[in-house]
């Protein structure tokens, strides 16, 4: 019985796809990231579809584009400079901004929080795998 079982088993996880393990993810229509013409150098061209920002790696399949949160923040933050400040897109830009930081600050304060052995002469610094990010755009 326990054969099958395990059988069963291999036999099934492939088919699982891998965003399945993925874990917490943010999803952002297109809009929130700022103009096409200030965008389209790192989003790609628009499609409409949705943007989902999550602590993996970057990449696009599916119709959907899957960014890495550090990066996404960065890419947010240079693409507002080139808006006034009270234009109407920068303001939904800083809206996403927020809600990029809140999910950013919640996994850089529990990296913070844990110990870890490999600090100092040598070893990597926390803060630099999960550098402090600015409050604000």
């Amino acid at each position: 019985m326990k054969r099958v079982l395990w059988l069963l088993l291999f036999l099934l996880l492939p088919g699982c796809e891998r965003l399945f393990f993925s874990g917490p993810q943010l999803r952002f229509m297109e809009d929130d990231f700022g103009p096409p013409g200030i965008t389209a150098s790192w989003l790609g061209p628009r499609t409409g579809g949705v943007v989902i920002v999550h602590h993996g790696p970057t990449h696009h399949f599916h119709g959907t584009r899957h960014l890495n949160i550090t990066a996404a923040m960065h890419r947010l933050r240079a693409s507002a400079r080139h808006l006034p400040p009270g234009d109407p897109a920068r303001q939904r830009m800083s809206a996403t901004y927020g809600r990029m930081y809140d999910f950013y600050r919640t996994r850089r304060d529990a990296v913070m929080a844990t110990p870890y052995p490999a600090y100092g002469r040598g070893g990597l610094n926390r803060a630099a795998m999960m550098p402090l990010m600015p409050l604000t755009l």
